[in-house]
């Protein structure tokens, strides 16, 4: 092989290595922000926050009256936000080990072991079945979501298996 050759070869693969280097800190930037984003809505949404603090203090009830308020709209939207971050793991998008240090991966685990959300879950899965929308009922990635961070736990809350 000529010098020449040498030279190409090693000029393409210097910079194949330094492409691959390039897109794997884009790929973790693009993970860091996303993270940040859901971060930053979950911090600035009076919503969430207050729908929260109900939850890790225990002071979430859910009665008759509770259903078709704007309660129920903030613990749905809560859901729905843990839900996304659940299906981005998922799909690999997010790293579950990103998710778990994280103050959305604190606010997943404490929504998860929180019983009376688990009540509503089961409820939204009862309601949505007896619908006749079984195939896509409830918020699947964050309960999935959840079971995988309750797994943490060293005394992990009791999960109901679904029927």
């Amino acid at each position: 092989m000529s010098p020449e050759t040498m030279l190409a070869a090693a000029a393409v693969l210097i910079s194949v290595v330094a492409y691959l280097g390039t897109r794997r800190l884009e790929i973790r930037l693009r993970r860091a922000d996303l993270m940040q984003t859901y971060t930053t809505e979950f911090h600035s949404s009076p919503q969430l926050r207050t729908m929260f603090l109900e939850i890790i203090y225990e002071r979430l009830s859910i009665d008759d009256e509770f259903y078709g308020t704007d309660r129920e709209l903030d613990l749905l939207y809560l859901l729905d936000q843990l839900n996304v971050v659940g299906y981005l793991c998922r799909s690999r998008v997010l790293r579950f080990r990103e998710i778990v240090p994280s103050v959305i991966g604190y606010a997943a685990i404490r929504t998860w072991d929180n019983q009376v959300v688990r009540d509503y879950l089961e409820h939204v899965r009862v309601l949505d079945h007896a619908g006749g929308y079984a195939a896509v009922s409830g918020f699947p990635y964050f309960e999935r979501l959840g079971r995988r961070l309750s797994k943490l736990r060293t005394n992990p809350v009791p999960v109901a298996t679904p029927t």
